[in-house]
C-alpha cells in the first residue's frame, strides 16, 4: 500500500541528507515529467516544462495541412506540472491567460503556429 503524505512527511523528516540522495536520484532518473518537476523546484528553471505545453498545445489546437485533433489530455497534464512550479504572475502571464494580450493562450496558439509554418516555408 502506497504512503499517505503524512507518512512521507514523517519519513522524509527522519532522514538526512545522504539518506534523501538516493530516493531524489532515482525519482529523477524514472521518467521525463520527474526530470523536467525537479529541475523546476530545485533550479527554478521551467523552460523545459513550459516547452511541453507548448508542444501539447500545438499537438491539441493546430496541425499543418489538417484539422486540429483537440484532444486536450496531454495540455492539461503539461499545464498541471507547469503550474506546480509556476509563480502566479507566470502562471497569469504566460501559461493560463486565456483573454487578450501578447502572451495570452491565443496568442501563444498563433505565434507557435507562425513559427512552424515559417519553419516550413510558409506564412501566416
Amino acid at each position: 500500500m502506497p504512503l499517505t503524505l503524512t507518512q512521507l512527511r514523517k519519513t522524509v523528516a527522519e532522514m538526512d541528507a545522504p539518506e534523501l540522495r538516493g530516493p531524489m536520484e532515482e525519482l529523477f532518473r524514472a521518467n521525463v515529467t520527474n526530470k523536467r518537476l525537479l529541475t523546476a523546484l530545485l533550479e527554478g528553471d521551467s523552460s523545459d516544462l513550459l516547452a511541453k505545453l507548448d508542444s501539447e498545445l500545438l499537438k491539441a489546437f493546430w496541425d499543418e495541412g489538417g484539422l486540429p485533433t483537440m484532444k486536450v489530455g496531454g495540455a492539461k497534464k503539461a499545464l498541471a506540472a507547469y503550474l506546480k512550479v509556476a509563480t502566479p504572475m507566470q502562471a497569469l502571464g504566460r501559461g493560463v491567460a486565456v483573454r487578450g494580450g501578447r502572451d495570452s493562450l491565443p496568442e501563444r496558439l498563433r505565434r507557435l503556429a507562425g513559427k512552424q509554418l515559417q519553419q516550413h516555408g510558409k506564412g501566416l
